[in-house]
Protein backbone atom coordinates (compact mmCIF):
# COMPACT_ATOMS: atom_id res chain seq x y z
CA UNK A 1 0.00 0.00 0.00
CA UNK A 2 2.89 2.60 1.11
CA UNK A 3 4.75 2.10 -2.30
CA UNK A 4 1.72 2.97 -4.59
CA UNK A 5 1.10 5.69 -2.65
CA UNK A 6 4.76 7.24 -2.78
CA UNK A 7 4.96 6.00 -6.35
CA UNK A 8 1.51 8.26 -7.20
CA UNK A 9 3.44 10.96 -4.93
CA UNK A 10 6.39 10.95 -6.63
CA UNK A 11 4.05 11.34 -10.10
CA UNK A 12 2.36 14.17 -8.85
CA UNK A 13 6.27 15.77 -7.65
CA UNK A 14 6.98 14.94 -11.68
CA UNK A 15 4.38 16.49 -13.33
CA UNK A 16 4.90 19.77 -11.18
CA UNK A 17 8.16 19.89 -11.28
CA UNK A 18 7.71 19.69 -15.40
CA UNK A 19 5.03 22.64 -15.23
CA UNK A 20 7.09 24.46 -13.28
CA UNK A 21 9.71 23.85 -16.69
CA UNK A 22 7.30 25.33 -18.95
CA UNK A 23 6.40 28.45 -16.82
CA UNK A 24 9.79 29.08 -16.60
CA UNK A 25 10.34 28.95 -20.39
CA UNK A 26 7.28 30.73 -21.22
CA UNK A 27 8.22 33.57 -19.22
CA UNK A 28 11.75 33.51 -20.47
CA UNK A 29 10.35 33.33 -23.45
CA UNK A 30 8.29 36.20 -23.01
CA UNK A 31 10.44 38.46 -21.60
CA UNK A 32 13.49 37.40 -24.24
CA UNK A 33 10.73 38.55 -26.90
CA UNK A 34 9.79 42.18 -25.64
CA UNK A 35 13.37 42.99 -24.54
CA UNK A 36 15.61 41.46 -27.51
CA UNK A 37 15.10 41.08 -30.98
CA UNK A 38 13.47 37.46 -30.79
CA UNK A 39 10.18 39.08 -32.23
CA UNK A 40 11.40 38.84 -35.48
CA UNK A 41 11.56 35.90 -36.01
CA UNK A 42 7.66 35.71 -35.78
CA UNK A 43 7.89 37.51 -39.11
CA UNK A 44 10.21 34.52 -41.36
CA UNK A 45 6.90 33.81 -43.07
CA UNK A 46 6.79 36.76 -44.95
CA UNK A 47 10.63 35.96 -45.74
CA UNK A 48 8.80 33.02 -47.79
CA UNK A 49 6.31 34.84 -48.87
CA UNK A 50 8.06 37.44 -50.01
CA UNK A 51 10.76 35.29 -51.63
CA UNK A 52 7.96 33.24 -53.65
CA UNK A 53 6.57 36.67 -55.28
CA UNK A 54 10.55 37.45 -56.39
CA UNK A 55 10.26 33.44 -57.73
CA UNK A 56 7.32 34.73 -59.74
CA UNK A 57 8.79 37.52 -61.55
CA UNK A 58 12.42 35.65 -62.14
CA UNK A 59 12.14 31.70 -61.65
CA UNK A 60 16.04 31.79 -61.95
CA UNK A 61 16.36 33.58 -58.28
CA UNK A 62 17.71 31.72 -56.02
CA UNK A 63 17.51 32.52 -51.88
CA UNK A 64 20.98 33.16 -51.45
CA UNK A 65 21.01 36.09 -54.41
CA UNK A 66 17.48 37.42 -52.65
CA UNK A 67 18.34 37.60 -49.03
CA UNK A 68 22.08 39.09 -50.64
CA UNK A 69 19.53 41.92 -52.44
CA UNK A 70 17.41 42.51 -50.30
CA UNK A 71 19.89 42.71 -46.88
CA UNK A 72 23.50 43.32 -48.43
CA UNK A 73 22.77 45.02 -51.71
CA UNK A 74 21.06 46.99 -53.70
CA UNK A 75 17.31 45.93 -54.23
CA UNK A 76 16.15 45.78 -57.76
CA UNK A 77 13.65 49.12 -58.20
CA UNK A 78 10.42 47.18 -58.45
CA UNK A 79 8.01 49.56 -56.20
CA UNK A 80 7.79 47.10 -53.22
CA UNK A 81 9.37 49.26 -50.73
CA UNK A 82 6.94 48.56 -47.86
CA UNK A 83 6.53 44.76 -48.55
CA UNK A 84 10.29 44.94 -48.19
CA UNK A 85 10.46 46.77 -44.82
CA UNK A 86 8.37 43.93 -43.33
CA UNK A 87 10.70 41.74 -43.72
CA UNK A 88 12.74 40.40 -40.64
CA UNK A 89 15.68 42.09 -39.10
CA UNK A 90 15.08 45.03 -41.81
CA UNK A 91 13.87 47.65 -39.38
CA UNK A 92 15.01 48.52 -36.08
CA UNK A 93 12.62 48.80 -33.22
CA UNK A 94 12.95 49.68 -30.15
CA UNK A 95 10.17 48.64 -28.19
CA UNK A 96 11.06 47.16 -24.78
CA UNK A 97 10.39 46.84 -20.96
CA UNK A 98 12.75 48.23 -19.02
CA UNK A 99 13.41 45.68 -16.55
CA UNK A 100 15.12 46.77 -13.72
CA UNK A 101 13.99 49.84 -12.08
CA UNK A 102 14.98 51.78 -9.40
CA UNK A 103 13.20 53.14 -6.71
CA UNK A 104 12.57 57.05 -6.35
CA UNK A 105 14.48 58.66 -4.33
CA UNK A 106 13.47 59.73 -0.62
CA UNK A 107 15.16 62.77 1.15
CA UNK A 108 15.79 62.53 4.05
CA UNK A 109 16.82 65.78 5.74
CA UNK A 110 19.32 66.14 8.41
CA UNK A 111 19.62 68.85 11.30
CA UNK A 112 23.08 70.41 10.77
CA UNK A 113 25.30 69.76 14.39
CA UNK A 114 26.30 72.63 16.38
CA UNK A 115 29.69 72.38 18.16
CA UNK A 116 31.38 74.27 20.76
CA UNK A 117 34.85 75.28 20.67
CA UNK A 118 36.80 76.41 23.58
CA UNK A 119 38.80 78.82 22.63
CA UNK A 120 40.61 79.09 26.20
CA UNK A 121 43.07 76.32 26.97
CA UNK A 122 44.06 75.11 29.89
CA UNK A 123 47.93 75.57 31.55
CA UNK A 124 49.86 72.62 30.58
CA UNK A 125 50.78 70.47 33.10
CA UNK A 126 53.93 68.30 33.92
CA UNK A 127 51.49 65.46 34.73
CA UNK A 128 50.41 65.07 31.01
CA UNK A 129 53.91 64.62 29.81
CA UNK A 130 54.93 60.91 28.84
CA UNK A 131 57.49 58.99 30.49
CA UNK A 132 60.16 57.80 27.88
CA UNK A 133 61.21 54.69 30.01
CA UNK A 134 57.27 53.56 29.03
CA UNK A 135 57.86 53.01 25.95
CA UNK A 136 61.86 51.70 26.14
CA UNK A 137 62.54 47.90 25.19
CA UNK A 138 64.10 47.03 28.71
CA UNK A 139 61.44 48.57 31.35
CA UNK A 140 62.12 48.85 35.22
CA UNK A 141 60.09 46.34 36.99
CA UNK A 142 56.82 47.22 38.26
CA UNK A 143 56.41 47.27 42.14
Amino acid sequence: MKTATTLQTSRIFIALLAMKRVWIFTILLALLAQTTELHEFVKLPILFEHYAEHQQRNSKLKFMEFLSMHYWGDDMDDDDNSRDMELPFKKLELNHVPVHFLPPRIGIKLKSAVFLIRLDHPEYLPRYRTNPALSALFRPPRA
